[in-house]
């Protein structure tokens, strides 16, 4: 467990000071310093990381505490690994390309300290040491948060005598006349590459070797909750919840989404139902105007026939009363010779009768 405990911390000390910086702004009742997750959020170089982290946070929700619990193992052994490799390359970043020994020396401290000064802000050190010299010089006690870690005088001077020790131990290194005799040979060799790589390898082993061995010596001597595996099982545990809750939200999502779906899917195939009778009423409709058309046509024909049945008719009867005329006429014409030819058969008759 004390080995796990002085692992937790390492992938914070990677973290750029910028990130750092972040977890110190509250300065509520709530501890200023935010759990491994939290800050690996706002981490670009932890961007996989904490994919992977997301990823194993939705498994764990399932799993026993005592699975969890391997599993976090695993994962914070995971991180100082990655750290580890992270501290390796650190120093040799643009390894060639300054020429001025004591530039580049001091280029690559500066980014140690970087590092350093990331770390204590995690710390809360540069808040510990500003309370404990405000106590010194107004003698009165500066209250603490109620939920942030109380450190003792030890602990405070243990850590700010980490922090002179090494920046001395690093400037030594800088100052060290047998490096940097080696290294201003080595930039003398351009030829011998090798030997520069040589030269420069012993500063890296020996600037991380005085990194490493401070950093464990603080974490030997500092209690600090950032340490505690528990705090972290149990900042897993919130984030698992967190992560069930939103799950949970995502899986009623999905199922409103998919009623919605089935709703569109009915609402989808029963318009295409009306538009398929539309059709089948267009189509009809259609037959039915070119059957009108053709009645029209036919009533249009049978119209024009009657129309000229009409005309016929109207001939013919003007022809019969014309023809009913001229026979009546010839018929009073008749009556009226029969009747002077009665007459005179009536006076001849008469006369005959006188003769007598």
């Amino acid at each position: 467990m004390k080995k796990l405990k002085l692992l937790s911390i390492a992938p914070l000390a990677a973290l750029p000071i910028s990130v750092m910086s972040a977890t110190t702004e509250n300065t509520n009742s709530q501890p200023k310093t935010k759990n491994l997750f939290e800050i690996l959020r706002f981490n670009a170089q932890f961007e996989k990381q904490r994919a992977s982290l997301t990823g194993l946070a939705a498994v764990l929700i399932e799993q026993t505490q005592e699975q969890q619990l391997t599993n976090i193992k695993e994962l914070i052994e995971k991180y100082n690994a990655y750290f580890e490799e992270f501290c390796n390359k650190y120093i040799t970043q643009d390894l060639y390309t300054k020429p001025d020994t004591v530039a580049w020396l001091s280029g690559h401290m500066s980014r140690y300290r970087f590092v350093l000064n990331a770390l204590t802000r995690v710390l809360k050190i540069d808040d510990v040491l500003n309370n404990r010299m405000t106590n010194a010089t107004t003698g009165e006690e500066t209250e603490q948060p109620a939920s942030a870690p109380v450190e003792n005088e030890s602990e405070s001077v243990n850590i700010k005598e980490f922090k002179q020790d090494i920046d001395m131990k690093i400037k030594e290194e800088i100052l060290d006349k047998t490096i940097s005799d080696e290294a201003i040979n080595a930039e003398k060799a351009t030829n011998q590459d090798h030997k520069k790589q040589d030269a420069y390898e012993k500063v890296e082993d020996k600037i991380v070797t005085i990194i490493h061995t401070s950093l464990l010596e603080l974490l030997k001597t500092t209690d600090n909750k950032l340490f505690d595996l528990d705090f972290f099982v149990d900042k897993l545990l919130e984030e698992n919840e967190e992560l069930k809750n939103i799950l949970i939200k995502l899986e009623n999502d999905r199922e409103s989404l998919q009623t919605d779906l089935a709703t569109a899917q009915k609402d989808k195939e029963s318009l295409q139902t009306s538009l398929t009778n539309a059709e089948n009423d267009k189509k009809s409709l259609q037959t039915s105007l070119t059957t009108a058309q053709n009645d029209k046509e036919s009533l249009q024909t049978s119209l024009t026939n009657a129309q000229n049945e009409l005309k016929d008719e109207q001939k013919n009867n003007l022809t019969l009363k014309w023809a009913m005329t001229f026979v009546s006429i010839l018929g009073v014409f008749s009556l009226i010779f029969l009747l002077i030819l009665l007459l005179l058969l009536l006076k001849r008759r008469k006369k005959v009768e006188d003769k007598d």
